[in-house]
């Protein structure tokens, strides 16, 4: 969104707590042992942010939804898409 490349998101960005509650989603905060899984994760990818969505979605027993092939490779990891 801020890059321009979604501008149509600027009313769920605006109302994002709100459209979590609407839809029945809660934010999961990112912790010391997220963070520790990611840095001990046996793969080879090296996007921080990516292992932090794999390390929090494994610590956590949650399907990530990605449509990045990269997420393939990591052992553990349920994926949707």
């Amino acid at each position: 969104y801020r890059i321009g490349k979604l501008p149509e998101a600027e009313g769920l960005i605006n109302e994002w707590s709100q459209t979590l509650q609407q839809v029945g989603f809660l934010d999961l905060a990112f912790t010391s042992l997220h963070a520790r899984e990611a840095a001990l994760l046996d793969w080879t990818h090296k996007d921080p942010f990516d292992r932090a969505l794999a390390a929090q979605a494994r610590v956590e027993h949650l399907t990530l939804v990605t449509g990045d092939s990269a997420f393939s490779d990591l052992s553990g990891l349920k994926t949707l898409w």
